[in-house]
Order: structure tokens, then sequence, then C-alpha cells
């Protein structure tokens, strides 16, 4: 019983840290193309952003957008 329990246990944190990384992996490339797109824009445009947001669901979004 107890080498099953250290065998879920250990399932579980894998799994939490391959979620993790596939999390931090979408935020960081989200962020380096949208800060891409912003340098590109930069001689016309004034552009900023609040944050990138990433929903469970998959989808990935840019919150507080402003440009001038």
């Amino acid at each position: 019983m107890h080498k099953l329990k250290t065998i879920v246990i250990t399932l579980l944190v894998v799994l939490i840290l391959a979620v993790g990384g596939i999390w931090g992996y979408l935020w960081y490339s989200t962020k380096q193309q949208v800060d891409d797109i912003v340098a590109l824009a930069k001689p016309f445009a004034d552009i900023s952003y609040g944050g990138i947001e990433i929903s469970p669901a998959g989808s990935i979004g840019v919150s507080g957008f402003k440009s001038s």
C-alpha cells in the first residue's frame, strides 16, 4: 500500500510540474510575440499592454491593450 501511495504522489507531482511547464512556455512565448509586434509598431504608434492571460480552456489573450 505504501508503494502505491508513493507512485500516485510521484505521478501527481510530475503532472503538476508538466502543466506548470506548459503554462510557463505558453506565457513566455506569447509575451515574446507581443513584445516583437509592439517593437515593430514603435515608429508608428505608442502601444502598451497590461499582461498575458492564459485560461485553463486553452485561450490565450493580452489584457490592458492601449494604443495612441
